[in-house]
């Protein structure tokens, strides 16, 4: 196999113009940004003439349909005979609707590495024309990659690349804005920039109710919702940590294990929304969100999240990776307490402070 090439965002465009029959992959437990970003390719591909459907390994929750290229009256999708995205379909049949579809250009959007496909990722090895991405490279699987991890969402740069096709609609701008919002925390994070102030108001100008989509996405709690900040708040766990450069930080961390999923009846979705709960926290500066794993209960996933320290550097210790303020990673436990010291000894060995 030739060794992966590193592309401009200028001759990724050009590709995507290209091609004529596209498949978009993304990541699986998807957020909004991978559906914001994977609905867009696929919507702006059917706009140009092109054939193009999109692949996410799990089902779309409701609050993200708005990513998606779903209405926002029906919540169906009806662009051509095809829908925008096929879900939950056994990997199996995705390999043989895939190969009858004869795809000239494969692409992954938001997906760092190839193992983030889930059950898909035996399907796709090898076939990746085009990854698109913004989080650091770890695993640039495709034969050409376009990785910024300077941006602040996957859909900011698909909204740069599709802007000069002057291709972007009402449908193609609120997919864009629900990723390009969720990813930066509603326009807080540190890595949002003019840029992305820029690329919302154009996405705004062509109509889209901004407000609406905020509100569907993020305006309303479950009774799923509350049943995972309940447990949130009974496990919440306090505490100090020397960092690699001595410098004492204070830390938090939930835990959500299979006995609290099955009482409350909570999967990944209905928790996605705790990932900063014990960062946001005044005086902690880490927050970690640990997940006992539902097939595998002697493993416990971790999703990371800081304000001055980078916490990628911690998680690709521990399996994983991400960006400087957001991570994930994994680790295999006897029980939670080991867990949490395994979490401690490497905050201790690999947290450096972020820079800038």
């Amino acid at each position: 196999m030739n060794e992966p090439i590193d592309i401009t965002l200028d001759a990724a465009r050009r590709m995507f113009e290209a091609a004529k029959r596209i498949v978009v992959l993304t990541h699986e437990r998807p957020d909004a940004d991978c559906l914001g970003a994977g609905a867009a390719l696929v919507l702006a591909g059917r706009k140009l003439g092109k054939k193009a459907f999109a692949l996410n390994p799990d089902e779309i929750p409701d609050r993200l349909k708005p990513a998606a290229g779903f209405s926002g009256e029906n919540d169906e999708q009806k662009d051509g005979r095809l829908p925008v995205y096929i879900t939950g379909e056994p990997a199996e049949s995705i390999a043989d609707a895939v190969s009858c579809f004869n795809p000239d250009l494969i692409i992954a959007a938001d997906t760092a590495e190839l193992s983030l496909l889930g059950d898909y990722a035996p399907v796709f090895s090898g076939c990746v024309g085009l990854k698109i991405d913004h989080h650091p490279p770890r695993d640039n699987f495709g034969a050409f990659n376009c990785v910024d991890d300077t941006v602040s969402s996957c859909c900011e740069i698909i909204f740069r690349m599709l802007h000069p096709l002057g291709v972007i609609d009402k449908e193609i701008a609120a997919a864009l804005y629900a990723g390009i919002i969720a990813d930066s925390g509603n326009f807080k994070y540190p890595a949002v920039t003019a840029d992305t102030h820029l690329a919302a108001a154009a996405l705004i100008e062509t109509g889209i109710s901004h407000s609406d989509i905020s509100e569907r996405m993020f305006g309303k709690r479950t009774e799923k919702d509350l049943a995972g900040l309940r447990v949130a708040l009974d496990t919440l766990e306090r505490f100090s940590c020397p960092r690699r450069d001595g410098k004492e930080i204070g830390c938090a961390s939930i835990f959500i294990s299979n006995a609290d999923k099955e009482k409350y009846s909570l999967d990944d979705a209905d928790l996605s929304g705790l990932h900063s709960f014990a960062r946001d926290i005044e005086g902690v500066d880490v927050g970690v969100t640990i997940k006992q794993m539902t097939d595998e209960p002697t493993k416990f996933k971790l999703s990371f999240r800081s304000s001055k320290t980078n916490v990628s550097l911690i998680c690709e210790q521990l399996g994983g990776g991400g960006h400087a303020r957001a991570s994930g990673g994994a680790v295999e436990a006897e029980s939670p307490e080991e867990a949490k010291r395994l979490i401690r000894e490497a905050i201790e060995r690999y947290g450096e402070p972020i820079i800038d």
